[in-house]
């Protein structure tokens, strides 16, 4: 009988460990769950916005997006020539959206008037669904809303008016001043990481970068990679703005 119940202790003890050892393992699975880390590197996200394209340059952005398998919000300016059309459909085929910039990019007419805005409004959104069947409710003033050309109370006109038809304007709080540097990648990536920075140590991590897709910026491309690469290791996500993501706005609907 001393036997059966020594048997019996050392049996339970056995029992009992083996079911705290599965506990503990069950544990640290559920501390290691995947959608934890997912959910922890979404709080930290780049937009990457492109102005002024589809371009000649157009391509060379494309083939680098697609090399590191992200996403980009495109605000296209008219067609001025029957490359570009082929080109939109091309940056809707790899998987980038469409949003909306000007018809025609000159500052004197489009900010002429609230009717001349729309009127070039109107022939970029009518392009871009002739084209690709989609009809965008993403736009961009150009030089933005908080751009020194227009006048502010017409650039608040423009907010209300559109945003009652459903459309929202974006800005952006990373400018990568490819604006200006041309031909210097290393200005470029310099600005936009130090641009990153100070919103982080603003609490800021939701990131939208303002780059330029036009024939001149030949730094643009030449700088992309690095920039996409330092994100990356910072362990940001990429996605493309939509009516639902967090708009950068420098004016906001009064």
């Amino acid at each position: 009988m001393k036997y059966l119940g020594k048997l019996f202790i050392s049996s339970f003890l056995i029992f009992s460990f083996f079911v705290i050892s599965m506990d503990s393992i069950t544990i640290n699975h559920q501390n290691n769950d995947p959608s934890l880390i997912v959910s922890s590197q979404n709080s930290k996200v780049i937009y990457l916005s492109f102005d002024d394209g589809p371009s000649m340059n157009t391509q060379k952005i494309l083939d680098i997006l697609d090399k590191y398998e992200i996403n980009a919000t495109f605000f296209v300016v008219g067609p001025s020539y029957q490359k570009k059309n082929d080109l939109l459909n091309q940056i809707i085929k790899s998987g980038h959206t469409i949003a909306i910039h000007s018809f025609n990019h000159i500052y004197s007419q489009i900010y002429n008037s609230k009717d001349d805005y729309l009127n070039d409004f109107n022939l970029s959104v009518n392009w871009i669904k002739n084209i690709t069947g989609i009809s965008p409710n993403l736009y961009r003033f150009p030089g933005g809303s908080s751009n020194t050309i227009a006048n502010k109370d017409l650039i608040k006109e423009i907010i209300i008016h559109l945003d009652n038809l459903g459309y929202k304007h974006v800005d952006w709080n990373v400018d990568s001043l490819d604006s200006k540097y041309n031909n210097d990648s290393t200005s470029i990536i310099n600005k936009t990481i130090n641009d990153i920075k100070t919103n982080e140590s603003n609490g800021v991590y939701t990131q939208t970068i303002l780059m330029h897709d036009n024939t001149k910026k030949v730094a643009t491309v030449d700088s992309l990679a690095t920039i996409i690469e330092y994100c990356l290791s910072k362990g940001y996500v990429f996605d493309t703005l939509t009516i639902d993501s967090p708009l950068s706005q420098h004016v906001k609907k009064p």
